[in-house]
């Protein structure tokens, strides 16, 4: 399962949007989760977003060359770079696990592994 959950700059939750996957990676989950962000950003036109994960990896995957990038998440990290390529307003971030944010659900805090948060202001949920 894939997730985002996508806030602005006062914390105020727009849009919460999830993916059910055909793989069991946590890798490639990790970057369908950004890829799933992007494209959600994206089709609500913000312009100013930044992405926070605390996969290492994906994070290394989008800022390295496509040939350092693991047969796994080769298109799904293509696809990323293309987009923010054409978005200069969006930027990816690395959150460390243990300060990352938490998603409070049914009485119980749950990790969700990308955070959108659109910093642009006048967004409209």
């Amino acid at each position: 399962m894939a997730a985002c959950i996508c806030r602005d700059y006062r914390g105020i939750i727009l849009h919460v949007e999830t993916k059910r996957l055909c793989s069991i990676d946590p890798t490639v989950g990790e970057a369908e989760a950004l890829w799933l962000g992007i494209q959600v950003a994206s089709n609500h036109s913000w312009r100013q977003v930044l992405f926070e994960g605390d996969s290492l990896i994906v994070k290394d995957a989008v800022d390295r060359d496509s040939q350092d990038c693991t047969w796994m998440l080769e298109s799904i990290v293509s696809n990323i770079k293309s987009q923010l390529a054409a978005s200069p307003g969006f930027k990816c971030l690395f959150v460390p696990r243990s300060v990352g944010c938490f998603l409070l659900t049914g009485g119980m805090l749950s990790r969700v592994p990308w955070f959108l948060f659109s910093t642009s202001l006048g967004l409209r949920g």
